[in-house]
């Protein structure tokens, strides 16, 4: 699955799964490539 499908099914879901994939801290990096 790619980002698009997992921010799409469940966009919460899809940011606790690379966050605990990349150790991610904060919803920045989905921000800076899906949001304002």
């Amino acid at each position: 699955m790619g980002w698009y499908e997992l921010l799409t099914d469940n966009p919460a879901e899809a940011f606790d799964y690379y966050s605990r994939r990349f150790g991610w801290k904060s919803p920045r990096p989905l921000n800076r490539l899906y949001g304002p």
